[in-house]
């Protein structure tokens, strides 16, 4: 995911379908960690603070905070490849239509 979110910011803007290629990636393995944390198989250990005041919360506790976070990312990650199928194989549904802009 690191590698890839450096290869993004290397390169220049106008490889905007590679760009949005790996903005997609770096989405998807981001959702993939926050999925394996909250419905992965195992015991998780979560500590936090509020306030400078340190608790530590149940573990379910912990895997719902994940869960709703996962779930948020991973709609964001399905938008993002629907979006590059959109780009790649309907092309001409993405541009838009140039008898429209006629002024």
């Amino acid at each position: 995911m690191f590698l890839l979110a450096g290869i993004y910011i290397g390169l220049p803007p106008q490889y905007r379908k590679m760009r949005n290629l790996l903005a997609a990636l770096v989405v998807t393995f981001l959702a993939q960690a926050f999925d394996w944390v909250a419905f992965g198989p195992g015991e998780r250990h979560f500590t936090g603070s509020i306030g400078g005041i340190g608790f530590i919360p149940s573990e379910t506790m912990g895997r719902v905070a994940f869960g709703i976070f996962a779930v948020v990312i991973d709609l964001c990650a399905i938008a993002m490849w629907v979006g590059q199928y959109r780009q790649i194989f309907r092309p001409d549904a993405a541009a838009p239509d140039p008898a429209d802009s006629k002024a």
